[in-house]
């Protein structure tokens, strides 16, 4: 019992990382559609009323193309999903050919109303700089080095 009443949580599932703005931020390792959906349901019903900003890269090209279908249902409790970049590992360029951040959100724009290719961590920095108020709640997710920019958003 001791040791539940010390545990501060698991290293990236839904770990609160400070605020901005006014807003939690929250970072999460999720990158699997199935593991997206349920912790964006639970953050939106976590706060009532807020909205949801979800900042995601997702993980590998090849993986991005082979589970595009499930992406695009997988991010409906966020408001506004922005996405930088897709993370590469172990990549070959023939993987990098079928799908880039770009068309990943068109995708998911067919069934997402605010659905943003944001380029790259500067101009999504930047963007949440003019948008993000103390009633939002910003999830930072994905297993690539989108951590940088949930540590960049509270320092």
């Amino acid at each position: 019992m001791r040791a539940m009443e010390n545990f501060k949580g698991a290293w990236r599932r839904m770990e609160f990382k400070g605020l901005f703005q006014g807003a939690p931020v929250y970072d999460d390792y999720g990158h699997h559609p199935m593991s997206i959906k349920p912790t964006l349901e639970a953050f939106k019903k976590a706060h009532p009323g807020k909205r949801l900003i979800c900042i995601y890269q997702p993980h590998q090209y090849s993986r991005t193309y082979q589970l595009l279908d499930g992406f695009k249902t997988a991010f409906g409790a966020a408001d506004v999903l922005m996405v930088p970049n897709i993370y590469a590992a172990r990549d070959t360029e023939a993987d990098k050919k079928k799908i880039d951040a770009k068309k990943f959100v068109k995708a998911i724009g067919e069934a997402h109303p605010d659905a943003r290719w944001t380029e790259n961590f500067d101009k999504t920095f930047a963007l949440l700089k003019k948008e993000v108020t103390p009633n939002d709640v910003v999830v930072v997710g994905g297993a690539g080095d989108i951590t940088e920019l949930a540590d960049r958003l509270v320092a």
